[in-house]
């Protein structure tokens, strides 16, 4: 009876530990990381990819903005592995291939594209042209900016995360610039203005 009994508390413990871990991973961290600030740089969309411009003059079918978040880690622990043995149980779930994830401390709420110059007859200088622009070239910004996007990341340590913002409408003038302002959930915002473009 005693041995049943020092059985039973073994499994029941080995169970678990491989419940409290899942499974014997690779020993990583996980890591929570805020946005520190953001930088912006000016993408020539001329060529099948974007790249960033390496002129302040480019066609107006061609003009892009990169927005970089830059990040900053504020916390980390290490992740649990199971507390015995190895189970059987344990060929069930996966492992994150480099042992580390990173978790953003805050969501982006929304994202907000100003012209800083007279952009059309419609959208003068200090309008609202989020719309405009399109993640990658293919997803518009909706028009209230309102982003709700997580950001993650599966490297060491944190790392910019960037977007591609693609210009879909031509301008009317010869110059372009923007004002960028990204809010995330805990209402702070970051802001930044692109340098002016001559367009051709």
């Amino acid at each position: 009876m005693k041995l049943t009994r020092i059985f039973c508390w073994l499994l029941l413990l080995m169970i678990a530990g491989t419940i409290e871990a899942c499974c014997n991973c690779p020993e990583g961290l996980r890591y929570l990381f805020a946005i520190d600030k953001i930088k912006l740089q000016i993408l020539d969309n001329s060529g099948p990819n974007p790249v960033v411009a390496s002129a302040d003059t480019l066609c107006k079918k061609c003009y892009g903005v990169l927005l970089e978040l830059e990040t900053v880690k504020v916390g980390q622990h290490k992740t649990r592995q199971p507390l015995f043995m190895e189970s059987a149980y344990a060929g069930v779930c996966e492992c994150l291939s480099s042992g580390f994830i990173g978790d953003s401390k805050d969501t982006i709420q929304s994202i907000q594209v100003f012209t800083a110059l007279d952009f059309d007859s419609t959208h003068k200088a200090g309008a609202d042209v989020t719309s405009y622009f399109f993640v990658d070239g293919t997803k518009p910004l909706p028009a209230n900016g309102i982003f709700n996007q997580p950001i993650y990341t599966n490297t060491e340590e944190p790392k910019p995360i960037d977007y591609n913002f693609i210009l879909m409408h031509e301008s009317a003038y010869s110059q372009c610039q923007f004002r960028i302002v990204v809010t995330v959930a805990s209402g702070k915002q970051f802001e930044q203005t692109t340098a002016v473009t001559h367009l051709i």
